[in-house]
């Protein structure tokens, strides 16, 4: 079991309504970025499924994710696919809705550079169908990442500042969340146990990483 859940939201609405699933230990209402730089060398494990899809240049979102874990903690994350169109850059979601919804998409390679500059050891990056319709499948990736030993501090020295962002993190609950969560823990970990979010229990025998008494995690809570 693990010893502390933390959810963020910047919505007041969202975050009640993740209050009501009573899973959660401790809820925020604050931007991830602010949240994460105050709060440096706390968890072992930091999950975000469809939040980063707001953000464009994720360069001060890898930093402050990587103040705020502990030794060897763990990020798992996904994000729109940007490979149909540079597999090295960023941009505007090329799905109209979604670029009017200010959502963004990342290429392989550049997030490939960037968790090499922000000092991450990646664990696993696979393509998955992010968002699917009757008309269209929207492809994306899930990430999980390490900090990686031996690195003081993320190699970038550009600073990490709130304003930085290019979006805000718009969030709703978290019951969208725990699938893409699963499939994020299923391809981190090197134990035997599996964190199952509903219950705070480690509970199917899979190749995962042990959440114990002594593990902190905060959720990024997000599009359900």
């Amino acid at each position: 079991m693990t010893q502390h859940m933390t959810g963020v939201d910047v919505s007041p609405d969202m975050l009640e309504g993740a209050r009501a699933k009573g899973i959660y230990d401790l809820l925020n209402e604050e931007d991830l970025l602010s949240f994460l730089t105050r709060h440096p060398d706390r968890f072992d494990l930091i999950v975000s499924a469809a939040a980063l899809i707001h953000f464009g240049d994720l360069n001060a979102v890898l930093e402050a994710v990587w103040l705020a874990l502990r030794r060897e903690g763990t990020f798992a994350f996904t994000t729109y696919s940007y490979d149909g169109s540079d597999p090295t850059a960023f941009g505007a979601s090329s799905y109209r809705e979604l670029a009017k919804a200010g959502c963004f998409a990342h290429g392989s390679a550049y997030l490939a550079d960037q968790f090499e500059t922000y000092g991450f050891e990646i664990c696993e990056v696979s393509e998955i169908i992010h968002e699917q319709s009757s008309t269209q499948k929207i492809p994306g990736f899930v990430a999980v990442l390490r900090k990686r030993n031996g690195v003081e501090r993320p190699l970038s020295t550009a600073p990490c500042r709130a304003d930085s962002l290019s979006n805000p993190v718009y969030c709703l609950d978290a019951e969208g969340l725990f699938p893409m969560m699963f499939i994020a823990l299923k391809l981190a970990t090197t134990s035997s146990r599996w964190f199952t979010a509903s219950t705070k229990e480690c509970t199917s025998p899979l190749s995962a990483f042990v959440l114990d008494g002594r593990a902190s995690v905060i959720v990024i809570l997000t599009w359900s």
